[in-house]
């Protein structure tokens, strides 16, 4: 059992995400079940932190929308923006 695993960042349970099974849709594609995903996203005040900690823990984010991002994104991201990668792992921090 690996004991060195982040934890999550702090949450209140009052976000937008709490409770809900939207956020890992069988299929990226369908844009109705990511664009409900993204949408109480981007209601949510941890959106930022929420971000950054899928960017800094990519084996941990393999599946789902985190901080709006679909995995296809998040991977993208990391590849065209490697110099941020230690920024969002002290802001994940």
């Amino acid at each position: 059992m690996n004991t060195n695993i982040p934890s999550l960042f702090p949450t209140t349970g009052d976000e937008p995400c709490a409770g809900q099974d939207v956020f890992f849709p069988d299929d990226y594609q369908n844009a109705v079940e990511v664009g409900k995903a993204k949408a109480l996203c981007a209601s949510c005040p941890a959106l930022v932190t929420c971000r950054a900690w899928a960017l800094a823990h990519p084996t941990l984010t393999t599946h789902g929308i985190w901080g709006g991002l679909t995995p296809q994104q998040r991977r993208t991201h990391r590849r065209l923006f490697p110099d941020r990668n230690d920024a969002y792992a002290a802001r994940a921090a």
